[in-house]
């Protein structure tokens, strides 16, 4: 269903898709006119009149969440708004899932390479997140950052030796502001 949308599952359908591919114009003609027209402004606009009328904030940031890890190679184009839209959730009522935000979104290691891929856009969310004193207590206190080294997968010939997870944890730390400056020991 193109715009308006009259679910999160809809508009997370089209922003996926223009997230994930330059030809969501043909899948969503209507959505696109009103980014021409509106700029990325048209999504804080989606949001709040579905926040408005009483669409469920969490499933709003769930999906919201789900479709910059899917479209995380195009997630740019939308990185000035971000802190708006997910300032409008927690206003809201919305939680974090640190879970969907730190654990691995290819669960299979063969794919860890993709995986990884989608860890500047994490180190992104966190920097946003981190504004929120809640968020961030949880965000020290998921794993211990000061024993996790701040390095770059591709930067590191031997990478596939590192522990799946270790390796995982190097690379948010590698792209958070914020994660950078918890010094390693």
């Amino acid at each position: 269903m193109d715009y308006p949308f009259s679910n999160w599952d809809n508009y997370y359908n089209a922003l996926t898709e223009h997230l994930s591919s330059e030809y969501y114009i043909d899948k969503y003609p209507n959505y696109y006119k009103e980014q021409c027209k509106y700029g990325n402004n048209i999504n804080v606009q989606i949001i709040a009149k579905f926040i408005e009328n009483k669409h469920d904030p969490q499933d709003g940031l769930n999906g919201l969440i789900k479709s910059l890890l899917i479209g995380h190679k195009l997630a740019i184009v939308i990185k000035d708004i971000l802190p708006t839209i997910i300032k409008m959730f927690i206003e809201n009522g919305a939680k974090i899932n640190l879970y969907m935000l730190f654990e691995p979104f290819y669960i299979n290691e063969n794919y860890i390479e993709d995986e990884l891929e989608t860890y500047e856009l994490r180190g992104m969310l966190v920097d946003i997140l981190v504004q929120y004193d809640e968020m961030k207590k949880s965000i020290d206190s998921y794993i211990d950052w000061k024993s996790i080294e701040n390095n770059y997968w591709v930067n590191m010939p031997n990478y596939k030796t590192y522990d799946y997870n270790t390796l995982r944890y190097m690379t948010i730390k590698y792209h958070s502001f914020y994660l950078k400056n918890i010094v390693s020991i």
